[in-house]
């Protein structure tokens, strides 16, 4: 059916697939990903955007210089890339602690980039005042959370939002002691599921060796706003007093 499909289509076209990780189950998108390929249009190329990373090992297509992958990381804007856009969108110039202050609110997502240069717009002669704050404008942060609800975070099971939850009490959450909370298994589980889906959470490792979790500070601000939902204020005062004394144990205070 595919190959037909496709057998009819200008042999200049690209195709585009989006949000291709609500395909189903990883073989059967592999199947389809190999289908797709082998049919496409001969001078075309093939575009799937994924929270996910296909189910398929790329690397001698890499090489051969047949396929791109672009991750988080890619996709992130730097902050010279940050000035760069502003420049472009807005005719504005930041100057260096600009950018920097807008990659730390924002870690670059360019989503987040996008309704902050609508934002600009929509208050004409109000730049300063929006870019000199110490918070990114409540519209923006509205939106995003919106966006993180409807796309994000409401597609996930009860448990892993619960993790999310609690891992934003934290600006980096220790693998260890999520595993000591939860259990090795399953803190396993969502630390993989959450990194594996590109939630908007990154590893990074700690002085220690031991694993962190990162969030987006724009998801992480919203998941702090659901964190209530799932655990009491005693809850959430004993988590934080543990995280203390692990950060204390191995020295890590920053």
């Amino acid at each position: 059916f595919i190959a037909n499909q496709l057998s009819q289509l200008p042999p200049d076209l690209s195709l585009v697939f989006d949000d291709w990780h609500r395909v189903g189950s990883p073989a059967l998108s592999a199947r389809r990903i190999k289908a797709i390929v082998a049919a496409r249009p001969a001078q075309g190329c093939v575009y799937f955007i994924s929270r996910e990373d296909l189910p398929l090992a790329l690397q001698r297509n890499r090489m051969r210089r047949q396929a791109l992958v672009l991750a988080d990381d890619d996709l992130a804007y730097t902050e010279e890339e940050i000035g760069i856009f502003f420049q472009t969108i807005n005719g504005i110039a930041l100057d260096a602690d600009g950018r920097r202050k807008i990659h730390r609110l924002t870690a670059g997502w360019p989503g987040a980039l996008v309704i902050l240069a609508e934002e600009l717009q929509r208050n004409p002669g109000r730049e300063e005042e929006l870019l000199s704050a110490a918070t990114l404008p409540e519209r923006l942060q509205n939106e995003a959370g919106n966006f993180f609800k409807e796309e994000i975070y409401g597609r996930q099971p009860k448990q892993l939002q619960a993790f999310l939850a609690r891992s934003a009490l934290l600006e980096r959450a220790p693998a260890d002691l999520m595993r000591a909370e939860l259990g090795t298994q399953r803190a396993n589980h969502y630390l993989s599921e959450a990194v594996r889906q590109h939630l908007f959470v990154k590893p990074v490792d700690a002085p220690s060796g031991q694993w962190l979790l990162q969030i987006n500070p724009l998801f992480r601000q919203f998941l702090r706003t659901q964190v209530h939902e799932f655990y009491s204020q005693e809850e959430i005062r004993r988590f934080l007093n543990g995280a203390a004394r692990d950060c204390q144990t191995k020295d890590e205070f920053e």
